[in-house]
């Protein structure tokens, strides 16, 4: 095998790559990356440590790693599968660079937090086989208990090089996982997240849904975890049930007094003119001194409805 630069999958991804166009352009083609075809091979995907023992509110990394035995890899999209509504991903460092298997990450941590995909543009000679690393996440949780922490095997997608062709399907099987154990409980703080203080606005994604993007902020100092709840149609029912969280955002990652969470409805966005209602809840560390808090089922926190009413465009083609 000749050692010649591996080509991208597409060439209008090999354009957008050298023109260094807009990264919601590049992930709108980029999804043509991962087409439905026959799977060649496997990479198995590990996480790792196996055990991670944390507080609430206590950062921890995980570093994620693959084996595609003989197989060279071009490209993988990971998407995260366990406790998506109780933590948030603060940070992904990926394994790019000259001495690394990749060259390029794509994440967009407003529009879909829990997915990343590491691509290499290296030579065919070049691209990872084997064991190698992805990625190291930073992750935030904000609820006790204890449980696994792993992907979505079914979600995940791989590309790589058979020796004739470098647009052949990988399928993605788990490998090892995280246990993950939070120490703490949180308890909800009366009346902390005021009607007007919430902010929502409809983002347009490349794949012509929405996500919604809120902002908000909260008088109560003791309230540093905030719980989204979501209903579409009418409003979150009383006691707000878990069945309605939409997910976890905390004061502690906030830039400047706007805390900012953004519900794209489990990656999946929604269609125009949808209607939504939201609820804010804010916690606070149960037991902490100078703090005072009320039991979890108290509190019917204000409502917001948002509409997005703009009918969306087609997705240009080229």
């Amino acid at each position: 095998m000749k050692n010649k630069k591996h080509k991208f999958l597409l060439s209008a991804i090999v354009l957008i790559l050298v023109l260094a166009l807009p990264i919601t352009i590049y992930l709108a083609r980029t999804q043509q990356l991962f087409r439905p075809k026959a799977a060649f091979g496997q990479v198995a995907i590990h996480l790792v440590p196996l055990e991670v023992t944390k507080n609430i509110g206590e950062p921890f990394t995980v570093e994620v790693h693959a084996n595609s035995g003989t197989i060279p890899v071009s490209a993988i999209k990971i998407d995260l599968a366990e406790n998506m509504y109780t933590m948030v991903v603060q940070n992904i460092v990926p394994a790019i660079g000259p001495t690394e298997g990749f060259t390029d990450l794509i994440w967009n941590k407003n529009e879909d937090p829990f997915t990343f995909t590491v691509i290499s543009r290296k030579p065919t000679a070049s691209l990872p086989t084997g064991s190698f690393k992805l990625a190291t996440l930073t992750i935030i949780p904000f609820q006790g208990g204890t449980g696994p922490f792993g992907v979505d095997a079914v979600r995940s997608e791989a590309v790589g090089f058979n020796g004739t062709s470098e647009d052949v399907a990988l399928s993605i099987v788990e490998g090892t996982k995280t246990n993950l154990t939070v120490n703490g409980t949180v308890c909800r703080v009366n009346q902390c997240v005021a009607p007007q203080s919430i902010a929502t606005t409809p983002q347009l994604r490349p794949d012509n849904k929405y996500n919604v993007a809120l902002t908000f902020s909260s008088t109560e100092e003791s309230a540093k975890f905030f719980k989204v709840y979501r209903n579409t149609g009418a409003a979150i029912p009383e006691g707000h049930p878990e069945s309605n969280l939409a997910g976890v955002t905390s004061s502690l990652i906030a830039t400047g007094s706007a805390i900012l969470f953004v519900d794209t409805n489990n990656g999946a966005g929604y269609a125009g003119e949808t209607n939504l209602h939201y609820d804010i809840d804010g916690f606070a560390l149960c037991g902490l001194p100078a703090t005072t808090v009320t039991p979890t089922t108290t509190t019917t926190t204000p409502t917001t409805t948002i509409a997005p009413t703009t009918t969306p465009s087609p997705t240009p083609s080229g």
